[in-house]
């Protein structure tokens, strides 16, 4: 469905110029759409230059955050893995001094696994990082039957 257009490149760029939130939803887009190894896909981003939109992302300290450059690094990775363009796609990042401070470093620290897979995260939450919020933990078991909380209710109950 993402590749059934000739402009998608285009359109996932011009949707990431729009802000620094959008940066960071279009870096997740990114990130998704390239790591699943569809050729065309990498071909129309070499078409309009994406791969040198997300170097300048990199390069962008202070409206790209962490976890989007870490999603544009790992996007950057799986386009040049593609069988297709791959070796045009690493032509162009050989010639760029940013990706040499940004190649060898382990990126995926910077995400977290939540329960929502599949689903875009949005603006990025405190300290630059994606978070899944916070984690409601419900015990597996009920509670005793002979606790002190119960035995308030089972009172309450027969009056």
């Amino acid at each position: 469905a993402v590749v059934s257009t000739q402009s998608t490149g285009k359109h996932i760029m011009t949707a990431m110029k729009r802000g620094h939130e959008a940066v960071a939803v279009g870096a997740e887009v990114c990130h998704k759409a390239f790591t699943k190894n569809v050729p065309s896909l990498v071909a129309q981003a070499l078409q309009v230059d994406l791969v040198g939109y997300l170097l300048s992302l990199l390069e962008d300290d202070f409206h790209t955050p962490a976890s989007a450059k870490a999603q544009v690094v790992i996007a950057l990775k799986a386009m040049q893995m593609d069988v297709m363009s791959g070796d045009r796609v690493q032509a162009k990042l050989a010639n760029s001094a940013v990706w040499a401070s940004y190649k060898d470093q382990k990126h995926d620290l910077f995400l977290e696994d939540t329960k929502t897979a599949g689903y875009l995260t949005g603006p990025v939450g405190a300290a630059g990082y994606l978070t899944a919020g916070p984690a409601n933990i419900v015990p597996d078991t009920p509670p005793p039957l002979n606790s002190s909380v119960n035995e308030g209710r089972r009172k309450r109950l027969d009056l």
